[in-house]
């Protein structure tokens, strides 16, 4: 599929009007087709994990298994967010671990906006298991968020139905818990968007379709992602939730196929799942693009700034060296990863 006729048909999907989202959408497909290695930019995105502890027991990330140690706090991050490496930042991805462990989420929304002069979204994930803590969570980030005039994205953890989804994340009652904070979400009046997320492993290939169907029966929206190896997450040398025979890979490819569509409204991520097809069915490189490759950074809770949080090495502490320094100091190890790694991996960046 050439990039002009996917931009045509993106402009049929969304009018004729050029709105800004139409526009971020042009320049987005420009990004994907854009030969790599592509050179880097104003970073836009930081993915921000607050934590490295969980209390989940997920089958695809290994976080659980770590102990608490050093947090980035509110004043460290309002340091490391003042190197002009970040003076365009437009939108702060809030992962773990799971962030509403820690109970200071609205100071570290306060020195997100204080800080960063372009900023205009949060997004945040849950695993919703403890329903008290992540109701505050949302809260203190939905009143920051307010009170900065940004937007507030939150996303929820589900992969499956029932029984499945606690198998997925080792927490009998998850499902439920996940269903309460979804309600929680959905009235919130501060919240510009809610989503589902559901992780792919083999524990539930063979269940999403019965997850599509519960998500669409009550209204939620809810996008499929596939569960690989990754650095961050301590599961760099693990295989056996990740490794899908062929009949697992079939299922899911035709699964998604469906999805993008017949279900899935954003072109742009239809283009992200008939990439992911090819990947998954015939081997091809990856097609869709990524902002880690060229315009997006992670900073760790322990402040260490890193390209790719799948395959990249720490760059160092952006706590106590400037961040731009260490971005562009290692450069040659963002195009290893571009060039040996990126070509492979299924990660819905």
């Amino acid at each position: 599929m050439g990039s002009e006729m996917c931009i045509r048909d993106s402009f049929s999907r969304y009018g004729s009007g050029l709105t800004m989202g139409v526009l971020k959408l042009y320049r987005d497909f420009q990004t994907a087709f854009r030969e790599r290695p592509q050179p880097l930019e104003q970073r836009i995105v930081i993915q921000l994990p607050i934590n490295d502890i969980c209390n989940a027991r997920c089958q695809m990330c290994n976080i659980w298994q770590q102990k608490r140690d050093h947090e980035i706090s509110p004043e460290e991050l309002t340091h490391a967010l003042s190197s002009d490496l970040f003076s365009n930042v437009q939108t702060v991805g809030l992962n773990g671990g799971e962030p509403t462990l820690r109970r200071d989420l609205e100071a570290i929304g306060e020195a997100l906006f204080q800080t960063l002069p372009r900023l205009r979204r949060i997004a945040r994930i849950s695993n919703a298991i403890d329903v008290k803590k992540v109701a505050r969570g949302i809260d203190q980030l939905a009143h920051v968020t307010h009170r900065h005039g940004g937007s507030l994205d939150t996303m929820v953890s589900l992969d499956g139905v029932g029984d499945v989804h606690d198998n997925v994340r080792g927490k009998p009652g998850n499902f439920e818990s996940a269903l309460e904070i979804i309600e929680i979400v959905r009235t919130h009046e501060w919240i510009d968007h809610f989503s589902a997320a559901c992780t792919v492993i083999r524990e539930n290939v063979f269940h999403v379709h019965d997850l599509l169907e519960f998500a669409i029966a009550r209204d939620i929206p809810i996008k499929f992602r596939l569960g690989i190896p990754h650095r961050r997450l301590y599961t760099d040398s693990v295989s056996e939730p990740f490794d899908l025979t062929l009949e697992e890979r079939y299922h899911f490819a035709n699964f998604i196929a469906n999805v993008a569509r017949h279900y899935e409204p954003s072109r742009l991520q239809q283009f992200f799942y008939e990439s992911l097809i090819a990947q998954l069915m015939y081997g091809a490189p990856r097609a869709a693009g990524c902002d880690w490759q060229h315009r997006g950074v992670t900073l760790t809770s322990r402040g260490e700034l890193l390209y790719c949080a799948v395959e990249s090495d720490s760059l160092g502490s952006a706590i106590d060296e400037d961040a731009e320094t260490l971005y562009f100091g290692r450069e040659s190890h963002l195009q290893e990863i571009v060039s040996n790694k990126c070509d492979d991996c299924t990660h819905d960046y």
